[in-house]
């Protein structure tokens, strides 16, 4: 430990200028492990960001006290409208009451409740207006098991029935409501579906699960894979460990151009050490310990400088900059820099020290 100490305080007095632009160099080829990477994975996910081969997203929900309450659905839609709301033309939501079937259908256009297209053209007598949408007037259109004017109870919320729909068969028991009329809780909400004017992409479908899981967790929904499957494509990520082995080799070549300066004039000294006793093998320790302190330092305080340039700058210049770093990522990025660091550094130190004390006695460069 006194012989590496020793040598990390040579090098800093003897080299002072060679040293702050080796530890700017190795910071700055860590700062580029993130930051390439980053870039590269949000080009490979702006890539993937393709229509989807469907135009609806269902999920079902298991039927408990939070899955009951209308408003987390509401919070849900809120969630889905602010990223996707400009594609969405209808959000329907599938419950049931006392004794029928309820359901919630908006038609949307540009991001506006607007009244549905199917609704208007299966309905006798009245139908919602758009006010009635946003209002959230407590009134409803039945099958053709109801009758126009009748009044019903939803979750002991009074409605009535202005319209029907002629499109369901008889024996069918349903009422549609404005999602805004909703009472704060049915007896069972079964069903969410997301209808898009234009095809959905990999992202709207992603953050449509995130919506859904920030709201109701894991266990009480039921997506459907499909989607998933058909969106899933597993990303290549091969390019990316290139440039990352790419970047370390370029770190392990300015250590080696700085160390073999280093060396040069370390040269008399590292002679004396080994004809006291100093083995080869010790002395290849010593300098790869020198090497692998320095270089985890400048990497730790480059992964500083870009966590803090990510957090004020990146995150909100890049799309998925954001997304696509975790704990497992830096862990992969770590461990690839290093290994390329590890192995070119022992090669170093094993060619560096080979020579013989005699030969090193006989350098015109001295300490």
């Amino acid at each position: 430990m006194y012989v590496i100490k020793k040598n990390f305080m040579d090098f800093f007095t003897t080299s002072r200028d060679i040293f702050f632009v080796f530890i700017f160099l190795q910071i700055l080829s860590a700062f580029s492990v993130f930051f390439v990477y980053g870039l590269l994975r949000n080009y490979q996910e702006e890539r993937a960001d393709m229509s989807l081969d469907t135009y609806v997203f269902n999920t079902g929900f298991i039927v408990e006290d939070k899955t009951r309450a209308v408003n987390n659905m509401r919070k849900v839609i809120g969630k889905v409208m602010e990223k996707s709301g400009e594609k969405i033309e209808g959000i329907s939501i599938l419950g049931f009451g006392e004794d029928f079937g309820v359901i919630s259908y908006n038609g949307y256009e540009d991001g506006k409740i607007t009244i549905p297209k199917y609704l208007g053209s299966n309905t006798q007598s009245k139908i919602f207006t758009q006010a009635d949408y946003i209002n959230g007037e407590p009134i409803a259109v039945g099958t053709s098991n109801f009758e126009i004017g009748q009044k019903v109870t939803i979750s002991e919320k009074e409605y009535e029935i202005i319209g029907i729909d002629a499109s369901v068969p008889g024996g069918t028991d349903i009422v549609y409501v404005p999602l805004n009329s909703m009472p704060d809780k049915i007896k069972s909400i079964v069903h969410l579906g997301v209808c898009f004017s234009k095809r959905p992409t990999e992202s709207d479908y992603k953050h449509f699960v995130e919506s859904l899981k920030s709201v109701y967790g894991e266990e009480l929904i039921e997506l459907e894979e499909i989607y998933l499957d058909k969106a899933s494509r597993k990303k290549e990520i091969n390019s990316m460990n290139i440039v990352v082995i790419l970047i370390g080799l370029v770190a392990s070549l300015n250590i080696c151009i700085v160390y073999n300066s280093i060396i040069e004039k370390r040269r008399r000294k590292n002679a004396i050490i080994q004809i006291c006793g100093c083995s080869y093998r010790s002395m290849c320790v010593y300098l790869f310990a020198e090497i692998f302190i320095l270089t985890t330092v400048s990497y730790m305080l480059g992964g500083g400088i870009f966590y803090i340039s990510k957090k004020l700058w990146f995150d909100e210049a890049f799309t998925y900059f954001n997304m696509v770093f975790n704990v497992t990522t830096i862990a992969k990025l770590t461990l690839a820099y290093f290994a390329t660091i590890t192995i070119s550094s022992i090669i170093l130190s094993m060619v560096i020290n080979k020579k013989e004390p005699v030969a090193l006695l006989r350098r015109s460069y001295y300490v």
